[in-house]
This record gives structure tokens, C-alpha cells and sequence, in this order.
């Protein structure tokens, strides 16, 4: 029920294409492109998606967890998240709508959308502008990662380069 890549990944990910899917019961969140681990996840190209999420329909996330899998494997350095395109994608959900947060030194790269229509339910307070998410660099990437709230509703990006956004509507 969602499109999810890179959560304890010992391998890295590319030339990823994904169109014409239909997330009916997307509970925990639709799209969630991960490197926490030391992957390289880029050239993901993802169109025409239809989800009804319960929480966020996207969530991009870069960090240092940077867990190992066998014994006396050596850590890696923090991964990549770069070259990713989103494209004609309606949602209806019941969270904020489009979360990306890299980490301090490791910015998320070349994101570009296009055509993206949420419908979100909406019903943050004013004083929830104000707050500042953990950083949380080596946390597990799940959106409770930062908290309760969010200081945005419909788009929240930080340690984001080369962001390109053009007919987002909610």
C-alpha cells in the first residue's frame, strides 16, 4: 500500500520508475524515498499516483543512522538522496503533505514535482508555525521522528538543494 525505498539498505538504488499506481489504504504514509544508512538512492522518477493516505503522502529523509547488518561490517558514510522526480500524484490525507529533511553537512539533491494535488484535513494551530524539529540524524525514519507537530502543513523542507516545485495545489 506504499511506495517505500531505503529504509536499512546495504545496497544503493537507481534508475527507479514507478506510474500508474493506486495507494488505496496508504495508513502509515504513500511515497517515503529513505537513506539512513549509508545508500545511495537517485534517479527515481515517480508518476501518476492516486493515494489516499492516512498520514503524509510524501516523506523524503537523509540521515546518519548508519546501522550495520553483519558482524564487523565497517559503517559507511552518510548516503545520497538525489535526482528525484514526482509527477502527477493526487492524495487525500489526513497529515501535513510533502515533508523532506536532509541533515546539517548532507543536503537532499535536485528534487523536482510537478502536477501535485493534496487534499489535507488541515486543523494545525497558529503557534505550531513556531516550532523547531530535532534534527534527529540517527533516529529511524519515520515521520514521528520530529515530533507532534510541524510548523508547516502543506510543505516542509530543510537541507534541501535544487528544489523545484511548480503546480503544487491543496
Amino acid at each position: 500500500s506504499t511506495i517505500k525505498m531505503g529504509t536499512e539498505s546495504a545496497g544503493n538504488f537507481d534508475n527507479i520508475h514507478i506510474s500508474n499506481c493506486q495507494l488505496l489504504s496508504a495508513r502509515l504514509g504513500g511515497i517515503k524515498l529513505l537513506s539512513v544508512d549509508g545508500a545511495i538512492l537517485e534517479n527515481v522518477e515517480i508518476s501518476d499516483v492516486t493515494m489516499l493516505a492516512g498520514h503524509i503522502p510524501i516523506f523524503l529523509r537523509l540521515g546518519g543512522r548508519l546501522k550495520t547488518f553483519r558482524p564487523g561490517d565497517p559503517k559507511k558514510d552518510v548516503g545520497m538522496l538525489r535526482n528525484i522526480s514526482i509527477r502527477r500524484l493526487q492524495a487525500t490525507a489526513e497529515g501535513p503533505g510533502i515533508v523532506m529533511s536532509g541533515i546539517p553537512g548532507h543536503r537532499i539533491q535536485k528534487v523536482r514535482m510537478d502536477d501535485i494535488d493534496l487534499r489535507l484535513s488541515g486543523g494545525g494551530k497558529k503557534d505550531e508555525g513556531d516550532v523547531v524539529l530535532p534534527e534527529a540524524v540517527d533516529a529511524y525514519p519515520e515521520i514521528t521522528m520530529f515530533g507532534r507537530h510541524l510548523p508547516a502543513a502543506l510543505l516542509y523542507a530543510r537541507h534541501v538543494e535544487g528544489l523545484e516545485i511548480s503546480r503544487l495545489k491543496s
